[in-house]
């Protein structure tokens, strides 16, 4: 069985977390989700978002990401990565140790992204996240689809 990596790619609130959290509730492997959205929630439980915390968080989901390369669990970048650069890194590093990487994109419109956000992502910023999405990525990036037949297609060969 192949280590995999999942990296996704969308909008806030275009599924990318429901879709991998139902992933590891069904998957007979383990799943490790990677998330910068971990390292945003206080001792309280409440989610805080601070532009000043942006690079801290992705540093510390990219270490959860390195430490755990040797693990069979399949390893998911819960991030938006809307630009290529965002999640080059993990795909080089992902390739470079002989697992099976993908980026699943997820699609919704703008408006279905703002009233589903459910971080207080500004409007301004989700319409030029949304510009960003639409430059196509390098031809040898492997990229599927966020949706329920990609998920079986993961659940079954797991």
């Amino acid at each position: 069985m192949a280590y995999l990596t999942l990296i996704a790619r969308g909008l806030p609130g275009s599924g990318k977390s429901t879709f991998f959290n139902k992933l590891s509730e069904l998957s007979r492997r383990s799943v490790f989700i990677c998330s910068a959205d971990k390292y945003r929630y206080n001792e309280e439980g409440e989610y805080v978002f601070k532009v000043e915390d942006n690079k801290r968080c992705h540093q510390w989901c990219l270490m959860d990401f390195l430490a755990r390369l040797h693990s069979p669990s399949i390893l998911v970048i819960d991030n938006t990565n809307v630009n290529f650069l965002d999640f080059y890194h993990y795909y080089a590093v992902s390739e470079a140790y002989e697992r099976e990487t993908f980026v699943v994109n997820f699609e919704c419109t703008v408006e279905e992204s703002i009233a589903r956000n459910v971080h207080g992502v500004p409007e301004s910023t989700i319409r030029r996240m949304s510009a960003k999405l639409q430059t196509p990525l390098p031809d040898f990036v492997k990229v599927l689809k966020g949706e329920e037949e990609t998920l079986r297609k993961f659940v079954e060969s797991s």
